[in-house]
């Protein structure tokens, strides 16, 4: 599991799929429509035991989202690469 939460975070594309699913769920007003954000809550805060963050992570709720921030994030690098932006560039410069 800590594993898995790694891999996410320190890989680059990885890492913006996992930010882009949160800011999309961070859209919602309920609770309930943001499963990720519940388990990377139980994660970081060790309220619940590994068991049950890992069902969680392997749960409908959480793939979807998932899946929905890599489609996003897929979406915003086909138009990066079609504008011939590079925005690691300009996020590093921008101070």
């Amino acid at each position: 599991m800590f594993g898995a939460s790694r891999v996410a975070f320190t890989t680059p594309v990885l890492s913006r799929i996992t930010y882009q699913a949160f800011a999309i769920e961070c859209k919602a007003r309920d609770e309930r429509s943001r499963p990720l954000s519940v388990v990377l809550w139980k994660i970081a805060s060790g309220t619940a035991d590994y068991q049950e963050v890992f069902w969680e992570m392997c749960g409908y709720g959480v793939l979807r989202s998932v899946l929905a921030g890599a489609v996003v994030t897929l979406r915003n690098v086909a138009f990066e690469a079609l504008l011939g932006l590079k925005m690691g560039e300009y996020a590093a410069t921008r101070r």
